[in-house]
């Protein structure tokens, strides 16, 4: 299933009401998005693709949703250092065959430049990532944990803003003290920080189990 980020906005607004414009609709769209993406940090999913190297082209575009490489399939043979590739068998005589994957801002990049065509199968972290309608490919579960850390963000932005804003007086016989008005902050803070620690160490043991 998937979630329209425009919702999950609207949840966290009902759930962390704005104290004096603070958070803005920017930053609950951001405390949305930053909370997906330490999501997609800790319980990212493994994913499967296949990458198409061309001979003399070096760099490859990677897909939106990717983290980090898991493995990335290799066709050299060591016990006959050779390649065995879709256009033949490439020898390397007594010369160790050896090459170099370097990734940066979703680009990858194989050195030296392959000398061969063929298609390489690339296992990777995926993130979740906002498809063309601004949805997310999230589950209920997925988007509840999301929410635990969209919640933490949200009220961080709230302390913030508030946190010069407590004071103490006293007229006669009455006396009013909002010195502490940060604290309840800062303990929704923690709570809801635990909950998504122990919400991703249960998913990722769910995963690992399905897996």
């Amino acid at each position: 299933m998937t979630k329209a980020l425009a919702d999950m906005v609207t949840d966290l607004q009902e759930d962390v009401p704005a104290v004096d414009g603070v958070p803005s609709d920017a930053q609950y769209e951001r405390a949305i998005k930053d909370a997906v993406a330490e999501f997609s940090r800790l319980c990212g999913r493994e994913k499967n693709t296949l990458i198409s190297i061309v001979s003399g082209t070096a760099s490859y575009a990677l897909p939106a949703d990717f983290l980090k490489k898991i493995e990335f399939d290799d066709p050299f043979d060591p016990d006959h250092n050779v390649m065995i590739t879709s256009t033949g068998i490439i020898p390397f005589g007594n010369t160790p065959f050896s090459e170099e994957i370097t990734i940066r801002n979703l680009t990858m990049t194989i050195y030296p430049t392959p000398a061969y065509t063929m298609d390489r199968f690339l296992s990777y972290k995926a993130a979740w990532v906002l498809d063309d309608s601004d949805e997310y490919d999230l589950t209920e579960d997925e988007v509840e944990i999301v929410m635990l850390k969209a919640k933490s963000i949200a009220f961080e932005k709230v302390d913030n803003a508030t946190a010069s804003g407590g004071f103490k007086y006293t007229v006669g016989n009455m006396s009013v003290d909002k010195s502490g008005m940060g604290d309840g902050y800062s303990k929704r803070i923690g709570d809801l920080e635990d909950k998504f620690e122990r919400a991703c160490k249960r998913y990722n043991g769910t995963v690992t189990l399905q897996g």
